[in-house]
């Protein structure tokens, strides 16, 4: 479920449907809901559900480039290119230093769009300054999300699972013990995980 994500999600549909320069750079904190918002994505796209008719029915892949050598993911890059109806997903970009300049020759290609996506720390430290990846995405932030969608979103999840809490305090004190515990993490990631 996108909670206090419509900005983003607005803003990834937006640099997608451009006809060029249209390649996303998705950066967030782990647990701040950066593969829900791409899977809200695939899944709108597949059903024809996009505010943008040119991204109707087309298809998002989620390469796990770890496993790819070089060459293999040449081909992929190319395939999804000629296929012109696919939207490339690499999870953690910032963790092969290769990539970038393997992708670079391909950016171009307005048949090809890649959605690369990384943490903020990672995006300061390894991305923001290299000026050819910065020239070839266009950056697309996951905001922190507000206390009261977080508030409310965490109620429907306990009433879903059948428990009834009519004190607002407890969802508040929830909130402000994780944040507390573990000021790592992005919400609502961690709020669920101490809730579970």
């Amino acid at each position: 479920e996108l909670v206090g994500k419509d900005a983003a999600y607005a803003n990834l549909e937006r640099v997608l449907a451009k006809t060029s320069h249209n390649n996303v750079l998705l950066v967030g904190d782990s647990g701040s809901g950066r593969t829900t918002l791409v899977e809200a994505l695939a899944t709108n796209l597949a059903t024809g559900d996009s505010n943008y008719s040119s991204l109707s029915y087309r298809h998002v892949w989620h390469l796990e480039t770890q496993t790819l050598s070089s060459e293999e993911f040449q081909q992929i890059i190319v395939e999804a290119a000629n296929a012109g109806n696919i939207i490339l997903v690499i999870d953690n970009f910032h963790a092969y230093p290769q990539l970038p300049d393997l992708l670079l020759p391909y950016l171009s290609i307005s048949n090809l769009q890649i959605i690369a996506v990384t943490d903020r720390a990672n995006f300061h430290n390894r991305i923001k300054n290299r000026s050819d990846i910065m020239s070839a995405f266009v950056k697309v932030e996951i905001e922190p999300i507000d206390n009261n969608d977080l508030a409310s979103f965490i109620a429907r999840i306990i009433s879903q699972t059948g428990y009834q809490t009519d004190d607002n305090r407890f969802v508040d004190e929830l909130i402000r013990l994780t944040d507390r515990l573990d000021p790592y993490q992005a919400q609502p990631q961690k709020s669920l995980e101490l809730l579970e």
